[in-house]
């Protein structure tokens, strides 16, 4: 990862780490934030896309430090790695003002919907089933994976819209062994006037995704690690999740989920009633987070959703999440964000090690709103005063979109 200032900066170290490249073929994952200049910007991408016997996987992202352009890039084996491109539709956002006008248009029959997904329960198929994998009852993987054996792809990186869920449960259904990260690339409709700008080799695409799938190799391992911002801040104790459905949680100590949020909420003393107060809905202040076990730190969290609505009578909460929610026996926490503007970055590693002391990470991190980031320019700055800011074995990549991470499932011995 290169952070400097200077566009000229970037250049070189893209171009000194080319020349580097002893592999015969590779491919080639990156990352890019915009500079100010829209002619480096066009620079970079032209170094970034055009490498020899490579194929180039990429996407314009937020910058990391402020003031700063950051560039990330990974390379892999071609022998060891499968780059895809996939058109497969996700959910449909909501179009507000002129945003409309850097999207195209999905048809309902193309888009995944929850009317459909509500159609499909009553017909008495199963709604956490239906949840998981969207309702789509046909997995269609991109072209280039379908001829992937399953049970040799290890990792799975990609970039994509604002739209991942159909790949995202393409890939779960197709690779349940499999670990992948996805980052929802920057918005850039004011930038390249594209919603999202996404690269495969020398394409640009505005929607859909582009990745790369990694295969076995014994001399490899990867571990992820999921990390909240020190700006979120506990409400409540620790508790147990005794009854859910779909991306609902019925109940959470056999006791009114909604009810015992309140409670945390009133003993915290945080506004709930004024014109400032944080709201379910528009801002998506309070979350659940989750702990992968009971064996597990209190601290050590594996998930963490956004809170989109509660009924305080009939006392369900409703989490924003593409998978189901946390089941029966999760431990989990309330807690809330106290200000609009986060203190530090939501991120998650793969770190992924040969054996090496020397071990590579793979970050990605939810950045501050572009406009939130205006407001306070003290947001996601650094000190770059030594630049350029190089950072070795590490590929770290921001979004004001965020990420989706889904783990391999475990499976124990028979």
């Amino acid at each position: 990862t290169i952070i400097s200032r200077s566009p000229a900066n970037v250049l070189k170290h893209i171009d000194r780490f080319k020349k580097s490249v002893k592999t015969p073929s590779a491919s080639v994952l990156f990352t890019i934030s915009p500079p100010s200049n829209s002619s480096d910007l066009s620079d970079l991408v032209d170094a970034l896309t055009v490498w020899p016997n490579a194929n180039t996987i990429g996407c314009i992202t937020a910058p990391t430090h402020s003031d700063a352009v950051t560039c990330s890039i990974a390379l892999f084996d071609s022998r060891k790695a499968v780059p895809f491109r996939s058109t497969i539709p996700g959910c449909e956002q909501t179009q507000v003002g002129r945003w409309h006008s850097f999207r195209k248009p999905q048809s309902q029959e193309s888009s995944l919907n929850v009317a459909s997904l509500l159609e499909k329960r009553e017909q008495g198929k199963n709604w956490d089933d239906l949840w998981s994998t969207g309702g789509h009852e046909d997995i269609v993987l991109p072209e280039e994976l379908k001829s992937v054996d399953p049970s040799r792809v290890r990792d799975i990186f990609y970039f994509s819209d604002r739209s991942p869920e159909g790949l995202s449960f393409a890939l779960n259904a197709s690779f349940p062994r499999t670990n992948a990260l996805g980052l929802l690339a920057s918005s850039t409709p004011f930038i390249t006037g594209r919603s999202v700008t996404l690269f495969h080799n020398e394409h640009i695409y505005d929607s859909g995704a582009v990745g790369i799938a990694l295969t076995n190799d014994n001399n490899v391992d990867s571990r992820y690690a999921f990390h909240l911002p020190s700006g979120l801040e506990a409400l409540g104790e620790t508790m147990v999740v005794t009854d859910f459905e779909g991306n609902l949680i019925n109940t959470l100590n056999n006791a009114n989920p909604t009810q015992l949020l309140l409670s945390a909420i009133r003993r915290a003393g945080i506004d709930t009633t004024s014109s400032n107060a944080m709201t379910f809905k528009d801002d998506s202040e309070f979350y659940l987070a989750t702990i992968q076990s009971p064996t597990k730190n209190a601290n050590e969290f594996y998930q963490l959703h956004s809170i989109t609505a509660g009924d305080p009578s009939r006392g369900t909460i409703s989490l924003n999440t593409q998978s189901s929610s946390p089941p029966v026996g999760t431990l989990v926490r309330f807690f809330y964000r106290p200000c609009l503007i986060p203190s530090t970055l939501l991120n998650t590693y793969a770190a992924i090690s040969d054996k090496n002391p020397a071990r590579s990470t793979l970050a990605f991190s939810v950045a501050p709103h572009s406009t939130l980031s205006e407001q306070n320019p003290r947001v996601g700055s650094h000190d770059t005063n030594a630049e350029p800011l190089f950072m070795g074995n590490t590929f770290l990549a921001a979004s004001e979109n965020g990420f989706v991470l889904s783990r391999r499932r475990e499976y124990s011995p028979e």
